[in-house]
This record gives structure tokens, sequence and C-alpha cells, in this order.
């Protein structure tokens, strides 16, 4: 014999209902990324097994605020051995902004 039960269940989940840019706090509603704007992340090796904590992931919607977020995150992260953002080695991703005359030194 089948023993039932009625059981109410609730079901909650997280959706995206839209962006915002982590440079400029620009805000677009979307299920996915906007069009003209771009993810990407940067990372750190100094911490072993602990580095996955280094992870940050960014949002921006346009070149401007790519460069400025690509420029800052070298200045906070930047020393630390293995250090990449956007699959880019410090060295070159400084000269990247560099080359586009967004460094540290003219904010």
């Amino acid at each position: 014999m089948e023993i039932i039960n009625t059981i109410k269940k609730m079901v909650e989940r997280r959706e995206i209902t839209g962006y915002k840019c982590d440079c400029c706090s620009k805000t677009q509603t979307s299920e996915s990324l906007p069009e003209g704007w771009h993810h990407f992340n940067s990372h750190h090796q100094a911490w072993g097994e602990d580095s996955i904590d280094s992870f940050e992931h960014y949002d921006v919607c346009s070149v401007g605020c790519y460069l400025k977020t690509i420029s800052k995150s070298i200045e906070e992260n930047g020393y630390f051995f293995g250090f990449e953002v956007n699959g880019m080695k410090r060295k070159f991703a400084k000269k990247l902004v560099s080359a586009f005359n967004l460094d540290k030194n003219e904010e």
C-alpha cells in the first residue's frame, strides 16, 4: 500500500534580470550580456590553492570602461604572482592601457 502525503514545496532560484557596469554603474535590463558589453575576470596565483578566492568578475559597457577597469585591476592586484586580467599577463595589460593613455598617472 502506498502512503501518500501532500507536501507543499517552494522553489527559490536566482535569475539574471539585468547588468550593471562595474566601472560607471550604467545599468541595462537584459537576461543576457547586452550587445556591446564585455565580461571578463582577473586573478592571481600568489595564495596557492586559496588563489581561487582572488577571482574577480567584471561586466563593462564600453571600451573606455574596459580599459579603466583593467587599469584599476592592475593597480590593485598586479603585484601578485601570476596575475592575469582578461587572459593577459600584467606586463601586456599595462602596455595595452598605456597605449590608450588611460594608465593610473592620468586619472
